[in-house]
């Protein structure tokens, strides 16, 4: 007599499922991602209601940036935010003092807007590490208020918490870097770019809501990372053929210029790299995991399970 082991086939395929799931989970698990962090930021809690700002069109203007130092170590670039103020009605115009806004209409209009990264460089910036055209939802300014902002011709709109009348409304608009699985460098240049009626690198050729949209220019300074130089700015503008450069005098008479800007970046992988062909960085959170290891270690704590539970069957020896 010997002893043979009969398992009936649902049991093998409940193992074997076990398994399967066991060693995917093993795989999918992998280190964690590191959290980010914010190395660059001119942006306050609570903004206020508008900036002075960079008109595109008014000013003749393609192209509009920065040079900054970044804090800190992160440096997997996660998402660029900066700050922009719309002088578009929904009707009317501003400066003639009928603008007007109705809730009951769009409160927005779309505009493509391009985020810009350099390298740092002189006149003009380093190389091109990332370009992302985002359709933009843009606000409307508020409705003129006569009350409460009076004139000879009213043209601005009354902020209630900050008591102050403005032309111009600010706003932002969060950039996401995480695809381009961008290393960036300690210092680099910041840049927004897009067409209004007759400027821009392709002109729309036609006015339209977008020539009364602004990019702000603050005059604080940075609680995280370093406006580089204050007194230059890199724009593109005024001539053709357009050349983004470096650009000097904008510090006077304000003590500073800059973007309103805040940049995120997450922390390369333990042992350092990051960026790359390879995918984005990850944490190392400990040892190297084989999922078909794992995978085999568990199944068998489960198929030993399930044998004790079923037992042996004796039968027969065959007989010559």
């Amino acid at each position: 007599m010997s002893a043979v082991l009969r398992v009936p086939v649902r049991i093998l395929l409940l193992v074997l499922a076990v398994l399967g799931l066991l060693a995917a989970q093993a795989w999918s698990a992998g280190p964690a991602r590191a959290a980010g962090a914010v190395v660059y930021d001119s942006i306050p809690g609570t903004p206020p209601p508008s900036y002075p700002s960079l008109g595109y069109q008014a000013s003749q203007t393609a192209e509009f940036g920065d040079l900054v130092e970044l804090a800190g170590t992160n440096r997997i670039a996660s998402t660029v935010t900066v700050g922009m103020v719309s002088w578009a009605c929904q009707s009317g115009a501003w400066n003639l003092g009928t603008c007007a806004f109705d809730n009951a209409q769009p409160t927005t209009f779309d505009h493509p807007i391009t985020l810009n990264v350099y390298e740092e460089g002189t006149p003009g910036p380093g190389a091109l590490l990332a370009s992302i055209t985002d359709t933009v939802a843009v606000p409307f300014r508020p409705a003129v208020d006569a009350a409460n902002c009076p004139a000879a011709t009213p043209t601005q709109w009354y902020d209630a918490g900050a008591a102050t009348c403005q032309n111009g409304y600010y706003f932002t608009h969060t950039w996401d870097l995480t695809a381009a699985n961008l290393t960036l460098p300690d210092r680099v240049v910041v840049s927004i770019a897009f067409n209004t009626n007759t400027w821009g690198y392709t002109p729309m050729g036609a006015p339209g809501n977008y020539d009364s949209l602004n990019v702000a220019v603050i005059s604080t300074t940075p609680t995280t990372g370093t406006d580089v130089d204050t007194d230059t700015m890199y724009w593109a503008g005024g001539r053709a053929p357009l050349a983004f450069e470096a650009d000097s005098g904008w510090q006077n008479p304000s003590p500073q210029f800059g973007l309103s800007l805040r940049i995120d970046a997450t922390a390369p992988a333990a042992g350092g790299g990051g960026g790359g062909a390879s995918g984005p960085s990850l944490a190392n959170t400990g040892g190297t995991v084989n999922p078909l290891a794992v995978g085999i270690a568990a199944g068998v704590v489960v198929l030993g399970a399930v044998l004790a539970r079923v037992g042996f069957r004796r039968r027969p020896a065959h007989r010559a």
